[in-house]
């Protein structure tokens, strides 16, 4: 699955918003934590459901 969504500016913090269908395949819900891997070499960005 591959989705698009804008950064935006809140209070001083960029976000972005989870789309709805990898919010539902992933049970994400307010409050959980997520962990965001950078890799500089190739610009890409993973972020990953903590239990």
């Amino acid at each position: 699955m591959k989705y698009t969504t804008k950064v935006q500016s809140v209070a001083g913090s960029l976000t972005t918003s989870i789309p709805k269908t990898i919010r539902d395949a992933l049970s994400l819900q307010k409050g959980d934590e997520v962990e965001w891997e950078l890799d500089l070499n190739t610009q890409e960005i993973k972020v990953k459901k903590l239990e």
